[in-house]
């Protein structure tokens, strides 16, 4: 009942009717509507069935866009069915390979696999069936899945679909790249940044928990990756404490004393001008955070201890068994080789 209500329908209304090869509907206005969009997004599906779907078995042959997104769906069984399929959008779910009917959509042109638990091997992309049947795949999108995700990821997956595959357009989010760009993260490491900007001391936060901030603090809404980057994720998260009065902002070129404060009850501020006017990225970047310091000094760690710890981290960097990786870069921001978190 729950897919059922936000199930969205879009039709082709530009068929005439008596043509004998199609699978029709006739209307009031004596033209026909034939189904070929169907979204079952934000349904709260763990299991997938061809029932769910708002149209008669008999037209699942007009069905050109699936879109199952925001779900919590690994398996598309039946998929087969719907042989004429030429956009799959599973985006957002807990895939961690490619339905297993993929293989027989031979019309298929575009794959959202974005924001699931793929992994650049054949097992998990089925890279065989890809060249064996799909010669109309236009672009694979695997964006924001955290296994894929280096320049070698992406290289990989391409050469694997040679050669039937040569001009497809692979999608990956490669997150070193993701933070050299301009304004994406401040400074190559903490050892880089003002401590007392309140910047500084979101930058170790990961994207997605910014996100999450904006949503669940500041009452905005969700925020599309594909549109808005980490540096505009930033810049809306400190605008937020701004006009909060949570973030104070020194007016450029002034005496350090000197700052403006965001007076939430007035459009004017005391700069002179409205609040749109002292909001740049630079003068948020610049922002000193409202907060209460806590100052503590702590005891310096044994020599012994450290080169113990050093010692146990490179075995663990490049022992895959315990989880550790040669190539650990989750956290773009830290600038070291490897990394270790401990809770």
């Amino acid at each position: 009942a729950a897919a059922d209500a936000a199930v969205v329908v879009e039709k082709d209304d530009n068929k005439n009717v008596g043509d004998d090869n199609d699978d029709v509907v006739n209307n009031k206005n004596n033209t026909t509507t034939t189904t070929t969009t169907v979204s079952l997004v934000h349904q709260g599906l763990k299991e997938f069935s061809l029932q769910l779907l708002p149209i008669d078995q008999s037209h699942f042959i007009h069905l050109t866009k699936l879109d199952v997104s925001n779900n919590e769906l690994s398996t598309l069984p039946g998929l087969a069915t719907l042989s004429n399929l030429q956009v799959l959008c599973i985006k957002r779910n807990w895939f961690n390979t490619l339905p297993c009917d993929i293989g027989t959509l031979k019309q298929l042109r575009i794959i959202d696999a974005s924001r699931n638990f793929l992994k650049p091997n054949n097992d998990s992309l089925r890279f065989d069936d890809l060249k064996k049947s799909l010669s109309h795949l236009e672009t694979l999108d695997v964006t924001l899945n955290q296994k894929c995700r280096t320049v070698d990821h992406r290289s990989f997956i391409q050469k694997s679909l040679l050669p039937q595959l040569d001009e497809i357009k692979v999608l990956v989010t490669i997150w070193q790249e993701k933070s050299n760009v301009e304004h994406n993260c401040i400074g190559s490491s903490a050892a880089h940044r003002d401590p007392t900007l309140l910047r500084s001391q979101l930058e170790p936060w990961g994207t997605v928990n910014l996100r999450r901030r904006l949503v669940r603090d500041f009452g905005m809404e969700p925020t599309d990756p594909k549109v808005v980057d980490r540096a505009g994720v930033m810049y809306l998260l400190l605008r937020c404490y701004y006009e909060e009065g949570m973030l104070e902002l020194k007016k450029l070129g002034d005496d350090d004393e000197d700052v403006v404060v965001a007076n939430t009850n007035n459009s004017d501020n005391d700069n002179g001008g409205n609040v749109n006017d002292v909001c740049s990225n630079e003068h948020l970047n610049l922002g000193i955070g409202k907060r209460h310091t806590i100052k503590i000094d702590g005891t310096p760690v044994r020599e012994d201890l450290r080169n113990e710890l050093l010692t146990e981290l490179r075995d663990w960097r490049h022992n895959d068994k315990r989880g550790g990786s040669s190539n650990n870069r989750e956290r773009p921001s830290i600038n070291a080789k490897c990394y270790m978190i401990l809770r």
